[in-house]
């Protein structure tokens, strides 16, 4: 072979070798590239990952609150309940004495109504007797006047 063709061949190489240097200095460029890429996504996931643990614990604070309101809610549930007994057990009361009430007055209005046709017979009575003594009066007075 002869020294031209090969250093042909070595220039050649080089030529080469010199574009490959530019591909291995470009493909670092992005490699790097990728690595900072790389490290923000990595960032961004320890961001997403302490944002994650934060609702975590607010997740588990309203847990822990829901459970004090539903405490809270079963004992006004009680209450409420309780005192919706008391209400219905007065009401209960109430009319048990209206009941009475009515009762005892219907009785006294039956009294009433008998002692009224008590009077109405003894003024009847009255009213008899009185016409007979009046005759009697009358009987009297007139014998008294022919005596």
């Amino acid at each position: 072979m002869s020294d031209d063709r090969i250093l042909a061949e070595l220039t050649g190489m080089r030529g080469e070798l010199t574009g490959m240097r530019g591909e291995l200095t470009g493909l670092s460029g992005e490699l790097t590239g990728m690595r900072s890429e790389l490290t923000g996504l990595k960032t961004g996931q320890a961001d997403i990952l302490t944002e994650l643990g934060s609702v975590r614990t607010e997740l588990d604070q309203v847990k822990s609150a829901q459970g004090l309101v539903k405490s809270e809610l079963d004992r006004v549930r009680g209450d409420v309940m309780a005192r919706i007994d008391r209400v219905a057990d007065k009401v209960n009361a109430l009319h048990e004495d209206v009941v009475v009430a009515f009762g005892a007055a219907e009785q006294v209005r039956r009294n009433n109504e008998h002692i009224r046709e008590e009077i109405h017979a003894w003024q009847n009575m009255v009213g008899a007797m009185q016409q007979r003594l009046m005759a009697l009066d009358a009987r009297v007075s007139a014998l008294e006047g022919k005596a």
